[in-house]
């Protein structure tokens, strides 16, 4: 019989992370959203694409999933960034030599569907009903949680390299793989002024880079 299996890995010390904790027992059943992928703007399908997003009910009787301030809570220092992980097995079932009839099971293992980011400021709890509503965003949303490394930049870089030196931190590369040789314009400019990523989130500075540029942003 085929299923779903659900983990989570929770930020520690250092930007580390725990190993991945089995909370398939506790996810309510039925509760799983669709996942969903949509443009920022549908009229024309013109628009920055939004990220991978599902939703997930958790049992939290046992208050496991409240705030990190709690001590019944597994989440050491924060919610916010906490990976989850789904699987899928198609034949769950241990298979012993000599016990099946052949033509009707095979063999099987557990295949990554989703990998994502808790988006812990959407994070719901019913007190009535002790259930914990979290929002999780695909691993590629770690861009708009992180700020433009402004002093690593140079006026004197072309928008590539730019665009390169924006991506290449490690609060992103320890989710996503950076190679500068994917990263090419239409339009390669140099500009005349950069003050204008300072203080900005990456993903906001690379949509302005990006339309100056004539690019796209795809991330596999």
């Amino acid at each position: 019989m085929s299923s779903f299996n659900f983990y989570i890995s929770v930020p520690i010390a250092d930007g580390a992370y725990s190993d991945f904790i089995d909370i398939t027992s506790d996810v309510l059943e039925n509760s799983v959203g669709n996942l969903k992928q949509k443009l920022a703007s549908n009229e024309y399908d013109i628009g920055t694409i939004k990220f991978n997003k599902i939703t997930v009910n958790l049992d939290n009787r046992k208050a496991k999933y409240s705030e990190a301030n709690n001590p019944l809570s597994f989440f050491q220092s924060k919610r916010d960034e906490s990976i989850i992980k789904i699987t899928w097995d198609r034949n769950k079932q241990a298979i012993s030599c000599g016990g099946l009839t052949c033509g009707f099971s095979y063999l099987s293992h557990p295949v990554e569907v989703y990998k994502g980011l808790l988006e812990d400021n959407t994070s719901k709890f019913d007190a009535d009903s002790q259930v914990q509503t979290f929002n999780f965003l695909g691993t590629e949303s770690i861009i708009g949680k992180t700020q433009v490394p402004y002093d690593d930049l140079n006026v004197l870089d072309d928008a590539e390299t730019t665009i390169y030196n924006i991506l290449n931190q490690a609060s992103i590369t320890k989710f996503l793989v950076v190679d500068q040789a994917n990263i090419t314009l239409s339009n390669n400019f140099i500009p005349d002024d950069i003050t204008s990523l300072k203080n900005k989130k990456s993903l906001d500075a690379l949509n302005e880079i990006l339309f100056l540029g004539g690019g796209v942003l795809y991330i596999k």
